[in-house]
């Protein structure tokens, strides 16, 4: 590991954040969600994560 990525680093966890959230909105990460139930299972959870919540608010319906 060289700790060099070949696109940028904000990209690359965009890009995971998203495909984790895919995995749960289509119920194959644990049980299929719909966008308020993540947004109220993050605000609950771990004392909430903010930036997870943010994104998935922006995401698109």
């Amino acid at each position: 590991m060289t700790s060099q990525f070949k696109i940028e680093f904000p990209s690359l966890r965009d890009d995971f954040v998203k495909f984790v959230l895919s995995l749960s909105i289509s119920g194959a990460l644990h049980k299929q969600m719909e966008k308020s139930a993540l947004i109220k299972f993050f605000s609950e959870s771990f004392g909430g994560f903010g930036y997870l919540i943010r994104f998935v608010k922006s995401l698109e319906t």
